[in-house]
Order: structure tokens, then sequence, then C-alpha cells
């Protein structure tokens, strides 16, 4: 049986030791936790009981689940990093011998999609020069 508090502490440290940045050792365990908690409510309380299956149903939970900060649904860029932060967490899991088969080993996801940017023409970067009224509103156009 496992303490989510325990595994999200230690996960937290090792991130800090391996020299993540601190958005990410606040952003994979969050992650993480919302997955340790998915399992909770399945009834899972060992990491040896979580399948493939496990994380592709979390992963399609991720694709129905709203954004809580925007509204709308959970984008393809931000389903990553909650696919990232298991993985990195099994693969941290493998390495302390705690599990000996890695069920996200085998699976893959599909890859955020790419939206396209719009360049701006010439006269249009003129312009936004022309109405900038402050030498910071400048300097970020530089």
């Amino acid at each position: 049986m496992f303490t989510k508090s325990t595994y999200i502490e230690k996960y937290k440290k090792w991130l800090t030791d391996l020299g993540y940045s601190k958005s990410s050792q606040s952003m994979l365990p969050a992650c993480l936790a919302e997955f340790l908690d998915c399992l909770e409510e399945k009834g899972i309380s060992n990491l040896l009981e979580i399948t493939p299956k496990h994380i592709k149903d979390h992963y399609e939970y991720l694709t129905q689940r709203p954004n809580k900060r925007r509204g709308g649904g959970l984008s393809s860029r931000m389903r990553g990093p909650h696919i990232y932060a298991i993985r990195l967490f099994l693969n941290y899991q493998e390495q302390l011998g705690n599990i000996k088969e890695n069920p996200i080993s085998g699976l893959s996801f599909p890859s955020p999609e790419n939206t396209e940017r719009e360049i701006l023409t010439t006269s249009e970067i003129k312009k936004l020069y022309e109405v900038s009224e402050t030498f910071r509103e400048k300097a970020i156009l530089g």
C-alpha cells in the first residue's frame, strides 16, 4: 500500500536533486498527484497493481477533464506534462527497484498539436513600434 504524500515528497526531492526547474518541481508532482488520486478512486493501493490500461484510462480522462484555469478542455499541450510526470515517476520507481516491469514502457501517446505561428509583415512591425508608448514596450518588440 502506498501513501501518496510520501511518493510525492520523494519525487519532488528527486526532481530537485536532478536539477529540474522550480516550475517543474511544482507542476510534475501535481500531475502525478492527480494520477495517484485517480488510482485511489479505482481501489489501486500498490504500485505493482498499476497496469498500462490504468495509464491509458488516465490519458483518456485527461482528454475529457476540464481546464481548471481557462475553462474548456485540457489541451494536448497540457496532457503531455501529465504523461511525462507519470513516465518519469515510474522510471524512478523502476530504478529504485520498487517495480520490476514498468507499465508505461511500451505505451506511446500522441504528440501535442503544433499550431503554426503567424509571422508579422514588416509594415505590421513598424505599426507596433509606432503605437508603442513606453521604452519597455519597444524593448519587448526588439
